[in-house]
């Protein structure tokens, strides 16, 4: 899975210095492997709102043969 291959090279990063950005600019210097995690963070709670999206329309809120069905 993606997830599990960007923590892998986050943990042989995390003493691997980049320029950190905010508002486009040049900002502090961050670990690349914390750059990776936010992407970890990101794509998690990306994951968690479709199976989330999957539980709230997997159900029919009229039941089988609401209008004009056979018993």
């Amino acid at each position: 899975m993606l997830i599990d291959a960007l923590i892998t090279k986050a943990e042989a990063n995390a003493d691997t210095p980049m320029p950190g950005f905010t508002h486009l600019q040049v900002a502090q210097p961050v670990s690349f492997g914390h750059h990776l995690l936010a992407y970890v963070e990101m794509m998690g709670r990306d994951l968690d709102r479709l199976r989330d999206t999957r539980r709230r329309l997997n159900e029919s809120p009229l039941g089988a043969a609401a209008l004009a069905g056979s018993p």
